[in-house]
């Protein structure tokens, strides 16, 4: 039998958990291999000292959960900074009042630049004129109105 095998028969081993016939060819390796006889040792040596523990009884129920909950420190409330109450709720409000003095802000376009005459001639459709006090006097577009005719004569 190969040592690899040997190996992972060991703790049945040593239980009593294997036939005769596979404990009788565990032990005739063990026999002639000392590295594998090192090896359940060590296991034997570790599965007595399991053996010395006493049981643990397993306790469930309120009063196990009680229990256990007396048997634990006590915990207190530590601040993360030692600041007053009042202070650090007047922070969290400026931190709130500020993030959404930034946030509701809109932004502005810039002032858009005035057209020149030669684009309102052009949107008016009249640019072969340079000139859009010529044009609208040129179309009759900006006539004066009748009361600006008799004053001006």
């Amino acid at each position: 039998m190969k040592c690899s095998k040997v190996r992972k028969l060991v703790s049945a081993y040593l239980d009593g958990e294997l036939g005769e016939a596979r404990a009788r060819e565990v032990e005739a390796h063990l026999a002639a291999c000392s590295d594998c006889r090192a090896e359940a040792e060590a296991v034997r040596r570790t599965l007595d000292l399991l053996g010395e523990w006493r049981p643990v009884e397993p306790r469930l129920g309120l009063e196990a959960l009680r229990e256990r909950l007396k048997q634990r420190a006590p915990r207190t409330w530590q601040p993360v900074l030692p600041i007053p109450r009042w202070a650090a709720a007047a922070l969290a409000l400026l931190s709130i009042w500020a993030g959404a003095s930034l946030g509701l802000r809109v932004p502005q376009a810039p002032p858009a630049k005035a057209p020149s005459e030669h684009q309102i001639a052009s949107a008016v459709g009249l640019p072969q004129y340079d000139d859009l006090v010529e044009a609208s006097l040129a179309h009759g577009i900006g006539e004066p109105s009748p009361d600006a005719k008799g004053a001006a004569r």
